[in-house]
């Protein structure tokens, strides 16, 4: 019996030698190949990184230009040596297609072992002269709120918010007490407001339905949903927020435009306190007010500053209200605080995070008229921006 097992203990030995060889084997075979997995995953991501550097710096040399090329040789001024030379950049230019009031880029970009990433970008340009505003009243954020006076709905004479399009030129002296400005004939009507979050309530608290109240009317009254606006004949393709870090939204948008202005008032030294007269560029941080003295119009910023405005001040163009931080980086929520009387403001507010009460019947008035500000920007008239950014292939 014992002689007719010797060499089994060998075999099965052997035979489990083998099994851990063959696992040992597969393992390292799946290693070898996580292991070149990973190393395309790094080279194609180095590539795409590349490639958007090299989309991010043309855009950085079309925002300093301060302006928009208008020429072959302003528009050739991009290229700074390194952008050809792949092996110090890592990206190359491709292709710059030039049109009216836009650009097309194309950029390629390189990573180890020869993996390649390309970039499709467009960028516009567009006009500080011009803004957009798509309602009377905008304001995205959870803490947007719109409190109508006392009067505000009681009369067709005195509504809060109207979006129909009114004239601008002249009707701060025409509008004192209950009257309305003159409808702008040849205009598009707008969005009385524009709120997907937040509240709107009448005067002392009691909370409305946007939908429902006689103090706001306008080409929709009231939109607080995608499905709203994207029905409007003015909506953008985006819809009201295409959300963090993309483009196209109607809140995408108008943080392009509160850039260019901020630029240019920290290069104009645009402060707070009294303002009045025309082609007005005004600034309000945290702590600060701005006040209308009678009549004013042009734009005005609020970044975790108020603006204040009783009896019959009216104020013409355009509010940016914007949260901003304190000194100890808490963040802080613009407001419009309307004191007694009939304040007016002709043309349109809109920002993030902001509010709109008193003790006034204030009233807001959509005017495209109103949102022209060429004797304001007749030294810088445009600013860049970026409409599309596509990784379009990887190889």
């Amino acid at each position: 019996m014992i002689s007719n097992q010797r060499g089994a203990a060998l075999i099965v030995v052997l035979s489990m030698l083998t099994a851990s060889l063959m696992l040992g084997l597969t393992s390292m075979q799946s290693s070898m190949i996580d292991e070149r997995l990973a190393g395309n995953f790094k080279a194609a991501a180095q590539a795409q990184m590349n490639a958007e550097e090299g989309g991010s710096e043309f855009f950085d040399w079309l925002k300093a230009q301060g302006g928009w090329p208008g020429n072959n040789d302003d528009q050739n001024g991009w290229q700074d040596g390194d952008a050809d030379d792949i092996s110090l950049s890592g990206y190359s230019i491709q292709d710059v297609v030039w049109g009216g009031d836009e650009v097309l880029l194309t950029v390629r970009g390189v990573g180890p072992g020869g993996a390649e990433s390309f970039l499709e970008a467009t960028f516009s340009v567009n006009s500080l002269s011009n803004a957009r505003a798509d309602a009377a009243f905008t304001c995205f954020g959870e803490n947007c709120s719109y409190e109508a006076g006392a009067a505000n709905g009681n009369s067709a004479q005195h509504v809060g918010i109207n979006g129909n399009d009114h004239r601008s030129a002249g009707q701060c002296s025409s509008i004192q007490g209950s009257n309305d400005p003159e409808l702008n004939s040849g205009g598009e009507d707008r969005a009385g407001i524009i709120m997907p979050s937040g509240t709107i309530s009448a005067q002392g608290g009691d909370e409305v339905d946007g939908d429902d109240t006689d103090a706001i009317i306008g080409d929709p009254a009231y939109i607080d949903e995608d499905d709203d606006y994207l029905v409007t004949s003015y909506h953008v393709s985006g819809g009201l927020d295409s959300g963090d870090g993309e483009e196209g939204g109607l809140r995408q948008v108008y943080a392009e435009y509160y850039k260019a202005i901020v630029e240019e008032i920290e290069r104009r030294g645009a402060a707070a306190g009294e303002v009045s007269g025309d082609a007005v560029l005004a600034y309000a941080g945290v702590g600060e007010t701005v006040e209308i003295d009678g009549e004013a119009g042009g734009i005005i910023v609020l970044e975790g500053g108020s603006l204040s405005m009783s009896g019959n001040d009216c104020f013409t163009g355009l509010i940016i209200a914007m949260p901003g931080e304190n000194d100890q980086g808490e963040v802080v929520n613009p407001s419009f605080v309307s004191g007694n009387g009939t304040p007016a403001i002709i043309g349109a507010i809109w920002g993030e995070e902001f509010s709109v009460s008193g003790t006034g019947n204030s009233s807001i008035y959509y005017s495209s008229q109103g949102l022209v500000f060429d004797d304001l920007f007749q030294s810088r008239g445009s600013y860049v921006v970026l409409e599309r950014w596509d990784n379009v292939a990887s190889m």
